[in-house]
C-alpha cells in the first residue's frame, strides 16, 4: 500500500478567494441596481417627456459606469483616488473652457464613489447648460483639501450663467440632496461678484482607512 500526501492549501486559497469575489461582484451588482432604480424613479417624477427622461436616465447610468470603472473589478482595491474621479467627470468637457484640478491625493473608500460621482455630474451638466462649460470665456476651478476632520471640496465657476438653485426643484437637484444624504456631507452655495461656489463639506469616513 501506497501512501500519498498532497498539500491542498494552495487549492482551498484559490476557493476562498474565487468565493470572496463573488460574494463582493454581488454586493455591487446589488447596489448599483439600488442606484439605478432610484435614479428612473426620481425621472419619472421630475420629467413629463419620455424621451428626455431617457436620456437624463441614460448620462447618468453612463457617468456611474466611468467611475465604477476606476474600481478594481476583482475587488482588490479598497479606495478611489478623489483626483481621479475628478478628472473622469470633467474629461468629457476638456477644452470647451478654462479648467483647472488640484488638491492632495486623498483615497475615497469605494461604497462613497456612487453619491460622489452623481454629485460631480450633476455639477458639471449645471455648468454645461448654464454656467462657466456653456462658454469658451469660462472658468471652472475644483479643489479640495483635508482640513481638521473632514474634506473640503469647492466648485467654482467664473464666466458662466448662474442657475436658480435656491428654487430647484428638478430631478438633478434631488439626486444631490439624495447623495450628500448617504454621504453625511454638508452643501453650501453662493454667488457673488460673477462667481458660482458650490462646497461640499464631507466627514473623514467618506476616507478609506484601510
Amino acid at each position: 500500500m501506497v501512501g500519498v500526501s498532497i498539500d491542498v492549501t494552495a487549492e482551498y486559497a484559490i476557493a476562498e478567494t474565487r468565493e470572496l469575489m463573488l460574494r463582493e461582484m454581488n454586493h455591487r451588482v446589488k447596489n448599483l441596481f439600488a442606484i439605478i432604480s432610484g435614479i428612473v424613479s426620481a425621472a419619472s417624477r421630475s420629467h413629463d417627456d419620455v424621451t428626455e427622461m431617457a436620456d437624463d436616465v441614460r448620462e447618468r447610468i453612463a457617468t456611474l459606469g466611468r467611475a465604477h470603472s476606476l474600481a478594481s473589478p476583482a475587488g482588490e482595491q479598497q479606495a478611489i483616488d478623489l483626483g481621479s474621479l475628478v478628472q473622469a467627470t470633467i474629461a468629457p468637457y476638456q477644452g470647451q473652457s478654462t479648467i483647472h484640478i488640484d488638491g492632495p491625493k486623498l483615497l475615497v473608500d469605494r461604497r462613497c464613489l456612487s453619491p460622489l460621482a452623481l454629485i460631480l455630474h450633476e455639477w458639471a451638466t449645471n455648468s454645461v447648460k448654464y454656467g462657466a462649460l456653456a462658454t469658451d470665456r469660462g472658468a471652472l476651478s475644483v479643489t479640495w483639501e483635508l482640513e481638521d476632520d473632514r474634506i473640503r471640496l469647492e466648485w467654482t465657476e467664473t464666466g458662466g450663467e448662474t442657475a436658480d438653485t435656491d428654487t430647484a426643484k428638478g430631478f438633478g437637484t434631488l439626486l444631490v440632496q439624495t447623495s450628500s444624504r448617504q454621504l453625511g456631507a454638508t452643501l453650501e452655495r453662493d454667488a457673488t461678484d460673477g462667481r458660482y461656489r458650490l462646497r461640499l463639506l464631507l466627514p473623514d469616513t467618506v476616507l478609506s482607512h484601510d
